[in-house]
């Protein structure tokens, strides 16, 4: 088994603006690494927990956790749409 614990962070955008020189690197530096360690693993099934439910649910229908099997991304940051 393989566990990778990531940052959702806006540090993943190009155009973000670095306010400590060289964190942005070190945040891309980081997630290729993982994207490796993943590859060479080459697993049968990924389970992502991620914070993205909130777009979709709000507050009024916030559960604990949520089991998505399929989304759309709702260009969030100004990342491109496309199914998840």
């Amino acid at each position: 088994m393989l566990c990778i614990c990531a940052s959702h962070s806006p540090l993943m955008l190009v155009d973000m603006p670095d306010s400590q020189p060289g964190r942005q690197r070190r945040f891309h530096d980081a997630i290729e690494k993982a994207k490796l360690e993943v590859n060479k693993f080459d697993p049968e099934l990924v389970v992502v927990f991620a914070p993205d439910h909130f777009n979709g649910l709000f507050f009024d229908l916030m559960p604990a956790f949520c089991i998505p099997t399929q989304a759309t991304s709702a260009r969030d940051w100004g990342l491109p749409e496309g199914t998840l």
